[in-house]
């Protein structure tokens, strides 16, 4: 049975395949513990742990090897199943070696956004803002250690004393893009290492999506397109997961096809659609996408933000872009900011007003100028965007500096759904 729902190539026998799983899963009285636990007998009679696709093999016959191989070591060490058991552990196999397992349900949700495993028994997830805790588990603290470790594996990382703390982009799934944070039992409090994994989706999200989802009104969307062309600079802030990127990603298209940009990144969230050219897909829009690289283990190889950020000055450009400032990359982008550039970025903030002063704390640190004068040096920060539980909540601009004062002037311009008469409410 197995065999004709995995390796069978006839046309038009997908849509049936996919039709007996389902069956299948629907009929099965075997519980997803005890169809894991077989499967697991089968990793662990593997000679090869991790299963790897050989050097110079197609993905597609490399799995194909690898079930077969998995295939028949099940039957040999359980050679009185009936066939749905099988099919049942043999797609447990697929999602353990080349999918999430236990979380690929949340991971396949279009409206799950986060996902935080703090123990085999505890997963939670962020959808459409809030959180909840998920029913389903790993069988024990062994085999949720064990697939973290196969995890980082997966994505070219390991897990030691020395990498303790590891992140990485997984690009695998052919619907999101998987931010994955790992921090393991010595960094850790308790004894189970803590999985963290941000979802960004492939297929970027439209400003007409954005406003069905009720993340901005219409007319705060045409007020950004217009603020995309002509302000001097954007700032988008909020707290983790509030839509910032999400905001900015989709914004990034209404860059003038005229102009050249650069975004800096430490993972590759932000991206712009290509476009089919007789020489084949091409990049839609004159940007250049750059991400952070860190050491692991041995390798002494690192460019941070930073890094990326003096070089971003080097280039010809009129759009400066850094995806999230949190450090000694504010330098950079004041510097850009102050010199005429275009320049947008993220930052974490409880609002609009707040993220100024957070922002120029972080040049103050990288440069030990008077905070006043990290301040003035935002005065092209045309756009503060506050973002809260994925809508739009607050816009203020930033319209000069009172010396007296010694502090940028601010107007608050729209704020929970009220625009405020001709922008006419100064601060």
């Amino acid at each position: 049975m197995f065999q004709t729902l995995a390796f069978h190539k006839e046309e038009g026998r997908g849509s049936r395949d996919r039709d007996l799983k389902e069956k299948v899963r629907e009929e099965s009285d075997y519980s997803k513990n005890y169809v894991r636990s077989l499967m697991l007998q089968v990793v662990h009679g593997m000679k090869e742990p991790t299963m790897n696709i050989r050097e110079g093999e197609k993905e597609e016959e490399g799995r194909h090897r690898i079930l077969k191989k998995a295939l028949s070591l099940f039957k040999t060490l359980y050679p009185d199943v009936d066939g749905t058991l099988k099919v049942l552990v043999m797609e447990e196999l697929e999602h353990y070696l080349w999918g999430y397992y236990v979380l690929d349900d949340l991971i396949n949700d279009p409206e799950v956004s986060d996902i935080r495993v703090l123990h085999d028994q505890y997963i939670r997830y962020k959808k459409k803002g809030r959180r909840y805790l998920s029913e389903d588990h790993f069988i024990d603290a062994n085999d949720y250690q064990n697939y973290v470790s196969l995890l980082a594996l997966r994505n070219k990382k390991s897990l030691s004393d020395v990498n303790a703390i590891t992140y990485f982009t997984d690009t695998s799934n052919p619907k999101f893009i998987l931010r994955c944070n790992i921090c393991t039992n010595l960094v850790a409090a308790g004894e189970s290492p803590i999985l963290t994994i941000r979802k960004i989706p492939k297929e970027k999200y439209t400003l007409e999506d954005l406003i069905r989802q009720g993340m901005l009104t219409p007319q705060v969307a045409s007020y950004l397109v217009q603020k995309v062309e002509s302000a001097s600079g954007i700032l988008f802030t909020g707290k983790g997961a509030s839509g910032k990127t999400t905001l900015m990603n989709t914004l990034l298209e209404y860059i003038p096809d005229e102009k050249s940009a650069v975004v800096i990144q430490e993972s590759d969230e932000l991206f712009i659609r290509s476009k089919d050219t007789p020489r084949g897909k091409v990049p839609g829009k004159d940007i250049a996408f750059l991400h952070t690289i860190s050491y692991h283990g041995e390798s002494k190889v690192e460019y941070d933000l930073s890094d990326l950020a003096r070089n971003g000055l080097r280039m010809d450009l009129d759009y400066y872009i850094i995806g999230e400032i949190k450090g000694p990359e504010a330098e950079g982008f004041s510097m850009a900011s102050f010199t005429g550039h275009q320049c947008w970025a993220t930052v974490h903030g409880m609002n609009s007003y707040e993220a100024m002063n957070k922002l120029a704390d972080y040049i103050k640190q990288a440069t030990g100028y008077e905070f006043e004068d990290c301040l003035r040096k935002l005065i092209g920060m045309e756009v503060v965007v506050f973002m809260k539980d994925f809508k739009v909540a607050e816009i203020t601009e930033i319209c000069g500096f009172m010396e007296e004062q010694k502090d940028l002037k601010k107007r608050l311009i729209y704020q929970d759904g009220v625009w405020y008469e001709s922008y006419g409410r100064m601060e």
